[in-house]
């Protein structure tokens, strides 16, 4: 049995439903103390029932100044990160009383690699979802973002410049000194090395295959579906000019379901799906029981990410039996088995609009990607292959730093 200390300051959304089943199932085995922020957020996907204690500590940014003292905000978010600093150290402090074998680390709302992990004594495990993408992330332009007087005056704001330098400063920092890192693919472990100069190990997330599933005697609707958050890294201004490509007769509906909405950013969609005569609907926030019945009434799942770091919707999309068609970009490569599970082109409308044509022409070979689909989560992505690998991980990283300490306590006791 592990004793280990779980950080993290998740919001909703995948990375926490990843982290949800992830300790649901370490905990039969071993014993859990969860340490987060009052900025987490706790009842989605609450992991309370299944950890040994669960301690919130409280942070509660600066406050935002209204126009016309807009431009003094960054120096309050530089501040916020100060004072977190702060919290993580007395954090960390109280993990170390606590002589767990290991700390297992999860992202940060506010610095995406946790603070904690530079005043930690006690080795650490950081499983990395995504670098920094704030700063990493090529900028993705958008008619609602005007170029004018405000952008010029940011590019030389000192206090813009002050707060970016300290979060990707603090990011870098983090990651670097965790003990040891994981990643949730082969894509993000080569950014890890890309942006941070790290090695670190692939160890996927996978999906709950009693909770997405295929609903017998359910039949098909005439759309298709995207699930993710409203923002401009979903590209579903990329999805909605591809369907809008289809023939008017043949273009299905376009349907998204998002946990989060930004409301530019919808407008921006509503606006261009109304230019591509695109029949598009959003609903925001749907529980469980919905989100089931939606994957499992499309015809298909269409998925066009920019740089998603793995694809956790598609494997929710698998197993419920619907096949995906993708972009070839990222996770997704991973996540998707083109041929078989679903179908990946490249980043091209044309291309993607006549993938789903296909699927949508040929019910025959929709249907059977669907059941393969199926078939291949069940075989690679349940969590119980995915949690036997982490703790296989945990395990050897336990002996490793045993025999590091051994070689440490012979190195000091050995004569000059």
């Amino acid at each position: 049995m592990i004793r280990l200390a779980l950080f993290h300051n998740l919001p909703s959304g995948g990375a926490k439903r990843a982290l949800f089943e992830t300790v649901q199932r370490l905990a039969q085995n071993h014993t859990i103390d969860c340490y987060t922020l009052s900025s987490a957020n706790s009842s989605f996907c609450d992991l309370r029932p299944f950890v040994h204690n669960h301690y919130v500590f409280e942070f509660e940014p600066l406050p935002l100044l209204g126009s016309p003292f807009g431009r003094l905000n960054q120096l309050q978010r530089w501040r916020s990160l100060q004072k977190l600093n702060t919290l993580s150290q007395q954090i960390a402090e109280r993990i170390d009383t606590q002589h767990y074998d290991l700390v297992y680390a999860h992202p940060s709302l506010w610095t995406q690699a946790p603070t904690i992990l530079r005043y930690l004594q006690t080795p650490t495990i950081y499983h990395v979802h995504e670098p920094l993408r704030l700063v990493y992330d090529p900028k993705i332009l958008r008619p609602y973002i005007k170029e004018g007087w405000r952008d010029r005056m940011d590019q030389f704001d000192p206090l813009k410049s002050l707060y970016l330098k300290e979060v990707t400063r603090l990011d870098y920092c983090n990651t670097v000194t965790a003990t040891r890192l994981l990643s949730n693919s082969h894509h993000t472990t080569s950014n890890i090395q890309r942006f941070y100069g790290q090695p670190s190990t692939v160890a996927y997330f996978a999906v709950d295959t009693e909770s997405f599933h295929p609903i017998q005697h359910l039949e098909k609707s005439d759309f298709v579906l995207a699930v993710g958050e409203i923002n401009p890294n979903k590209g579903y201004d990329f999805l909605i000019k591809a369907i809008g490509s289809i023939p008017s007769p043949a273009r299905p509906p376009l349907r998204i379901i998002g946990n989060a909405n930004n409301r530019q950013e919808y407008n921006y969609l509503i606006d261009l799906a109304q230019k591509y005569q695109v029949d598009f609907t959003v609903e925001i926030m749907v529980d469980q029981e919905t989100l089931l019945r939606r994957y499992n009434e499309a015809l298909l799942i269409v998925y066009a990410p920019l740089r998603e770091p793995f694809g956790l919707v598609a494997l929710e999309a698998m197993a419920c039996g619907t096949p995906v068609v993708g972009v070839a970009e990222g996770g997704l490569n991973e996540s998707i088995k083109n041929g078989f599970s679903g179908l990946l082109v490249e980043r091209d409308e044309h291309q993607f609009a006549d993938a789903v044509c296909r699927l949508l022409e040929n019910d025959k070979e929709r249907i059977t990607l669907g059941q393969q689909a199926r078939y291949h989560v069940l075989e690679h992505w349940t969590w119980e292959r995915s949690v036997k690998n982490l703790e296989s991980h945990f395990y050897e990283f336990i002996d490793d730093q045993s025999h590091k300490k051994v070689q440490q306590k012979t190195y000091k006791a050995s004569p000059l």
